[in-house]
């Protein structure tokens, strides 16, 4: 996937402006008002659910979607505390069934619309934020669109829809949600790979640690291959994996050594691609060094400093080996990162991290 077409089209998904569509809201909102709910204040919700998810997928004028989404997440509760558990149980099976038909249906004869139509469904799921939506946002998982795909993580990856997935009651969609990341994580973009990690940092099931062990493992492999695109999410996933570090168990002596690996092939990917990858990537892999260098190995090794900060502005290469040697081992003793994090590398020298292979066509 092109990394470069989910900012384009995110853009484009947000220019939706606030222009009324026209939807009838009279009936909706004098049911909102009501203390208790009949048989046909049901059928009120349940049709404008679909008349709103349907002109979300008929509208021709995208400066409306913005609009109707709007007015869908402030139908989604009662004015009344006492009606609220019928109105919002029966919101919620009206919407559970016009997104599910919705998602399976939207096709048109322009690619563009059909993933615009699909990428905005996606968003609805994601402001809706209710865990028992979360199966219909995988249907998005195996877009070939990199937007469809962003939006449809996004919905089940935001803090607040972990919360509930962390619940017992939603520990089976979290399982599943989670299978599902582990299936796509290698081929997705970028944007896409740190919404699952955080995910994965944040979800509480078992296959959230491997997950997220398997994340960081695709990372180094891209390295490897000179293929990562936009290394300044490499920042967010060390600053997770820190997080998972304990030297008391063999999980955390396992993140201890991947955070280890990945920050050296960060370094060793500025050093040594200076004339290959993009100033905007070379940026990139400078500003993650230096955040990780002020937030993680400072406190990790209990001392203040900033070598790798002032090697990257006065462009010091040889000062900034010196450093990658110190804090993660030069092969003759471990490094001082290392020896914090208590572990010993499992490739060919315990007391150095594995070196990039050459470049392509070097």
């Amino acid at each position: 996937m092109k990394n470069a077409g989910i900012v384009f089209c995110l853009t484009v998904v947000f220019l939706a402006g606030n222009l009324a569509f026209g939807l009838d809201l009279a009936e909706i909102d004098r049911v909102r008002d009501k203390g208790v709910l009949s048989g046909g204040d049901f059928e009120v919700i349940d049709s404008f659910v679909n008349e709103a998810i349907n002109a979300l997928i008929d509208a021709e004028d995208y400066s409306s979607v913005s609009s109707i989404r709007a007015a869908i997440i402030e139908r989604a509760r009662s004015n009344r505390e006492s009606a609220q558990t019928q109105y919002r149980e029966q919101f919620f099976s009206s919407i559970n069934d016009a997104l599910s038909n919705a998602l399976d249906q939207v096709v048109s004869d322009n690619e563009r619309i059909e993933f615009l139509r699909k990428a905005n469904l996606l968003i609805l799921i994601e402001e809706i934020s209710d865990a028992r939506l979360a199966s219909l946002a995988l249907k998005g998982f195996d877009s070939d669109n990199p937007v469809v795909r962003y939006w449809a993580v996004r919905a089940v990856s935001s803090s607040d829809m972990i919360q509930q997935l962390n619940q017992t009651r939603h520990v089976q969609t979290a399982r599943e949600v989670t299978q599902r990341m582990s299936e796509i994580v290698d081929e997705s973009a970028d944007e896409v790979v740190e919404l699952i990690a955080n995910y994965a940092a944040g979800i509480d099931v078992p296959q959230g640690s491997e997950l997220l062990a398997d994340l960081v493992d695709t990372r180094l492999e891209r390295y490897e291959n000179w293929q990562v695109e936009r290394p300044l999410v490499d920042s967010a996933i060390l600053k997770l994996l820190n997080d998972q570090i304990n030297t008391d168990s063999e999980q955390g002596q396992a993140s201890a050594e991947r955070f280890c690996q990945l920050f050296s092939y960060i370094m060793q990917a500025f050093i040594e691609g200076q004339d290959y990858y993009s100033q905007r990537q070379l940026r990139e892999l400078a500003s993650a060094l230096v955040e990780i260098e002020r937030s993680v190995v400072g406190r990790r090794t209990s001392l203040e400093q900033s070598v790798i900060r002032r090697a990257i502005e006065n462009e010091d290469f040889q000062a900034l080996r010196e450093e990658h040697d110190r804090l993660l081992g030069d092969g003759d003793e471990a490094g001082t990162l290392q020896q914090a994090l208590q572990f010993s590398y499992s490739g060919p020298n315990p007391r150095s991290p594995r070196s990039l292979p050459d470049r392509p066509g070097s």
